[in-house]
């Protein structure tokens, strides 16, 4: 089903306390999972899906994932 009409959200914010002993400072959207950020996951699979615009609505670690993406 292809949904490129619409934007897609992605909440990608929060301390990530409870995640903390595993990610350190690091945001839980950036966490690595196979060796790719969970982030990545996301977004392949909104992209599989036929999303073209998807908005990433930072809070807490905004500035790690704008440093992620520019890489």
């Amino acid at each position: 089903m292809l949904h490129s009409q619409y934007t897609a959200i992605i909440l990608v914010g929060g301390e990530g306390s409870r995640l903390q002993s595993i990610t350190g400072q690091t945001p839980k959207c950036l966490a690595l999972v196979n060796g790719q950020p969970f982030l990545y996951y996301l977004l392949q699979q909104l992209s599989t899906q036929g999303f073209r615009q998807i908005v990433l609505a930072l809070g807490v670690g905004a500035e790690a994932v704008q440093t992620a993406a520019a890489a």
